[in-house]
């Protein structure tokens, strides 16, 4: 996916919620903050987003446009830890700060382990076992 893919995604967004301003809060944030992120940061087919002054409308925002992939974001967030975009601390400090039930939160943290132990096998600059 590409800027113009989420500004597509965006105007339907809009056109579902009456909200001009969303904040996008997935994998493809990255679009937001880097001009030229790895292809495979860019692969998802979808968005997460929210409307910036309603984000309890996530949900119905996600069940229209098909949100969601959790082998897409652990792609993402290993292709980010092999470019040095992502850091598993900060992942760590803002899982702290998330709102989410305890089973997800498990999984989360059983993921962030995982990561941890693939980069350490995967160093940043070093070709992917």
């Amino acid at each position: 996916m590409n800027r113009k893919d989420i500004d597509r995604l965006l105007v339907e967004a809009k056109r579902i919620t009456n909200h001009p301003g969303f904040v996008i809060i997935g994998s493809l944030s990255v679009l937001g903050a880097v001009a030229n992120p790895p292809v495979s940061m860019t692969g998802s087919i979808d968005i997460d987003l929210y409307p910036k002054n309603d984000p309890g409308r996530a949900s119905e925002i996600a069940k229209i446009l098909g949100l969601g992939s959790e082998s897409r974001d652990r792609e993402w967030i290993r292709a980010g830890l092999e470019a040095n975009i992502l850091s598993l601390p900060t992942i760590e400090y803002r899982l702290r700060e998330t709102i989410m039930e305890t089973d997800e939160r498990q999984r989360a943290k059983q993921s962030i382990e995982e990561d941890r132990a693939w980069l350490t096998a995967n160093p940043p600059g070093q070709e992917l076992n």
